[in-house]
């Protein structure tokens, strides 16, 4: 059984402001120059469920120490169920310090037009640094 065991670290919402590189459910991803928000290839854009920004996170073995990873579903009626309906990416090289993407006002328009994005969750850790254990 102690085999099995898997690092954890364990995460809830907190009501704060958040940035573009916070960690945090739904909202503006963190977009370096250059990016934007990804498209699937039928032309629907697709929607942040939620960025892991490991800088603010304790240390986990074989997982990144910095940047973001996000992690999206495309914002259609079906929020991606089907093939190809989700989109990871994970920014390794990751430098926060001004480097941030302005978005297009295609893309400001789609999100005040959506409501899910107004405000969202900060995400924090409940391990205090710690890292615990999963079964």
């Amino acid at each position: 059984m102690e085999s099995s065991k898997k690092p954890t670290i364990a995460l809830h919402t907190a009501e704060e402001p958040v940035t573009f590189t916070d960690s945090k459910l739904g909202g503006q991803p963190y977009c370096k120059p250059g990016d934007s928000i990804p498209v699937h290839d039928s032309g629907t854009p697709y929607m942040l469920i939620a960025q892991l920004n490991f800088s603010q996170l304790p240390k986990l073995p074989d997982y990144p120490n910095h940047g973001p990873l996000q992690f999206f579903v495309l914002a259609d009626e079906d929020y991606g169920v089907y093939e190809d309906g989700y989109y990871c990416r994970n920014y390794e090289e990751f430098e926060p310090s001004g480097d941030i993407e302005t978005f297009s006002d295609e893309e400001e328009e789609y999100e005040e037009s959506n409501q899910s994005y107004m405000e969202v969750p900060m995400l924090k850790s409940n391990n205090e640094g710690r890292v615990g254990s999963l079964h």
